[in-house]
């Protein structure tokens, strides 16, 4: 692991210096982090608006990572879907709900009921055209 800077990652420096060097050697800054991700996320969006398997697969995604308890992450997949396809403000007027509102209830502290998320999945479904059944494995 790095050394000296909490904000260090297992990358090469832009200063040369590599593992072996006298300072330690591996780091990136945050603010490299935060351009890497925006990319991401553009990339994503990207190949949602043009791939409807990948759509799908994201979709079917948020719904398995909510199936297994994991709010977090099933929130963050759906609203990154959502923003990708239809966005807040379409998904708002055929829910007859804020944008705001709805953007709360997928963020990082929003709790929304099961009723909403169901309503929200259902309204994804009908807007994409798919419908997704529950398979039981043993």
């Amino acid at each position: 692991m790095p050394r000296g800077n909490p904000a260090c990652l297992p990358f090469p420096c832009s200063g040369g210096g590599g593992r072996n060097s006298p300072g330690g050697g591996y780091h990136i800054t945050r603010e490299y982090i935060k351009v890497s991700t925006r990319g991401i996320k553009d990339t994503v969006r990207a190949r949602v608006r043009r791939d409807p398997e990948f759509r799908a697969g994201l979709l079917k995604e948020a719904i398995e990572r909510l199936m297994a308890g994991d709010l977090a992450a099933g929130k963050a997949v759906l609203r990154d879907f959502i923003k990708a396809t239809s966005g807040f403000e379409g998904l708002s007027r055929t829910m007859h709900k804020k944008p705001e509102s709805l953007i709360r209830m997928l963020g990082p502290k929003g709790n929304p009921t099961a009723q909403n998320i169901f309503r929200i999945i259902a309204e994804i479904q009908k807007q994409e055209g798919l419908h997704f059944e529950i398979k039981i494995v043993h």
